[in-house]
């Protein structure tokens, strides 16, 4: 008795979702619960056959799905994906077992039963069971794993996340009105012709310019996809720069890691640095982010942060010179899909609170990273793999609706000023208002360069 009531309990609950009603203009990334990764092709291939996988999203046009209405008034779509034109398909398996699984593919629509899915909310409210028409088993990760090229198959619906799906919708919002920002221009003494220059951190008296620089002979490990730490000065406001310089003072800081600074924190007399990673007695290690005085001469301090942890080595920070608020760029069991922000305070006992996620206005099912905060705490410049934009990786900019560090105005891309089809990131912005960012222009492989 006590089963049969549990079981209509389960019913009544998955019928009071409200229903999910794709718009079929509109292009989605279809998200899996489990693994944040999305419904991809396998190379992005055009050819009919092609497998259905599991991906890191990054809005690429495999990923870009529309939701097209088979019949005006019904429950079935076709799913068809823009790179190809092609449909998410189950193809009938005269050898399949009972309970057994079948790899989806992409084909061209036919009308087929197997081409035909319903949305069937399942799971908490927003997700659902990608049912397919043919013979009712759902869209399934082959393993609940996290690994890009993860196959999806049809299998039996058992009620796994692994098998709930959510829509993100894919939409290019413009930023409109201030800041505004003239035309950028390179910033030609931190540039060099092969190397990576990212992360710019502008000192608050205008004078200094830290950055991140990677595949260069000059490194501590030369050309390699490490990092070293290096700063140019201004002696005109940074109007002009001067050549860039190894930073070797903190000694110590530049390793065979990637190293880099995240801010410039403390008071205006005695200034210091926050950077990535830890530096123990045993060597850096690449996890965390510690703080050092910028006339120091000792290891860095690592920041006590509770329940510090991420999946994805690659992490990033930033920190309010008055070190009252740290942004985090992690990837946690929360996390919308790859890394996403985070906040953290200081906890009032010499370390810092837990991380508390920025919402899902903020962070998509892609990448978040390179946050700044603007003077006031109320604009959030961040980069993304995730939101609609022009290419890679792109600036993007949003308002803080209230204390709760939760509620936040829509999600804009800062335009083509700033971005293109190339990486574009890690924007910063300079006491007099001068912003700069990396960027490698058109071309998505050449190397970035500072503007």
């Amino acid at each position: 008795m006590l089963r049969v009531l549990f079981l209509c309990l389960l019913a009544l609950s998955a019928a009071a979702q409200t229903a999910i009603t794709p718009d079929d203009q509109a292009l989605y990334g279809i998200i899996c619960r489990s693994s944040g990764r999305s419904l991809d092709i396998s190379h992005a291939a055009t050819t009919g056959g092609a497998p259905a996988v599991q991906w890191e999203f990054t809005h690429a046009l495999s990923q870009q799905w529309r939701l097209v209405l088979i019949r005006e008034g019904g429950e079935y779509y076709r799913l068809e994906a823009k790179h190809s034109g092609l449909c998410l398909t189950l193809e009938p398996n005269p050898n399949a077992t009972a309970g057994g699984t079948t790899p989806l593919v992409q084909r061209a629509y036919t009308g087929a039963l197997g081409q035909q899915w319903r949305l069937v909310p399942a799971g908490p409210v927003g997700s659902f069971q990608l049912e397919s028409r043919f013979d009712g088993r759902v869209a399934t990760l082959a393993s609940a794993d996290k690994f890009n090229g993860t196959a999806v198959v049809a299998a039996k619906a058992v009620g796994r996340a692994s098998q709930q799906w959510r829509l993100f919708q894919l939409q290019l919002r413009l930023a409109t009105g201030p800041p505004y920002f003239a035309a950028p221009e390179p910033l030609a003494a931190a540039s060099t012709p092969t190397g990576n220059e990212l992360q710019p951190v502008p000192s608050a008296d205008g004078k200094s310019l830290y950055f991140n620089r990677t595949r260069f002979a000059g490194n501590t490990e030369g050309v390699a996809e490490s990092g070293d730490i290096w700063v140019s000065q201004s002696t005109d406001q940074g109007r002009t720069w001067g050549a860039a310089t190894r930073l070797d003072s903190p000694p110590g800081l530049n390793t065979s890691r990637n190293n880099a600074v995240q801010a410039l924190v403390g008071p205006a007399g005695s200034p210091a640095l926050l950077v990535r990673g830890t530096y123990e007695s045993s060597g850096f290690k690449d996890e965390g982010v510690s703080r050092i005085a910028l006339s120091g001469t000792g290891r860095p301090t690592p920041l006590r942060i509770a329940t510090y942890y991420s999946t994805n080595v690659a992490t990033g920070f930033f920190m309010t010179p008055d070190e009252k608020i740290l942004l985090l760029s992690l990837e946690r069991d929360d996390a919308q899909g790859g890394n996403d922000l985070y906040l953290s305070r200081p906890d009032g006992a010499g370390g810092f609170t837990a991380p508390q996620s920025l919402g899902a206005v903020v962070n998509s099912p892609g990448y978040e990273f390179a946050p700044w905060l603007s003077a006031d705490t109320k604009t959030l410049y961040f980069s993304s793999y995730g939101h609609q934009g022009y290419g890679s990786a792109d600036i993007f900019v949003s308002q803080r609706l209230d204390d709760s560090w939760t509620k936040w105005s829509p999600v804009q891309n800062l335009g083509p000023r700033f971005n293109g089809p190339g990486f574009d990131a890690y924007f910063a912005l300079g006491p007099d208002g001068v912003a700069y960012f990396a960027t490698s222009g058109a071309n998505p492989t050449a190397p970035a360069d500072l503007r």
